[in-house]
């Protein structure tokens, strides 16, 4: 059996995981503001800027992690994100994992936030 070359789709990083999105914001309710202590972990949100929420529906989230030699992220982590990833490449572009972090983006992880959280 040949491939034919013609027929392969070929996406950008991102492009499929589109139509697959979840916009949270029809699914959270926006709680008053509490500061961030840690300033490394207020540091990673754009802009240091952020929201409490707390979900009015279930919502799915994933996390990429991973260790090498001691270094990396597990399951357990503080981060998500509602995308999940199309390769370790889209991971490594898209979710804005440094590579000092040593987290070899090889499993990805998928969370189900219950209405309440």
């Amino acid at each position: 059996m040949e491939c034919d070359y013609s027929k392969i789709v070929l996406y950008q990083a991102g492009e499929f995981n589109k139509q697959y999105k979840t916009d949270i914001w029809s699914k959270v309710r926006i709680l008053p503001f509490v500061e961030i202590e840690d300033d490394e972990v207020r540091r990673s949100f754009l802009h240091s800027e952020y929201k409490l929420v707390e979900a009015l529906d279930p919502i799915v989230l994933y996390r990429t992690f991973g260790k090498y030699a001691g270094k990396g992220s597990g399951a357990g982590g503080a981060y998500a994100t509602t995308e999940f990833a199309e390769s370790v490449i889209d991971a490594k572009i898209r979710l804005a994992l440094l590579p000092k972090w040593g987290n070899t983006k090889m499993y990805e992880g998928k969370f189900i936030v219950p209405a309440g959280e």
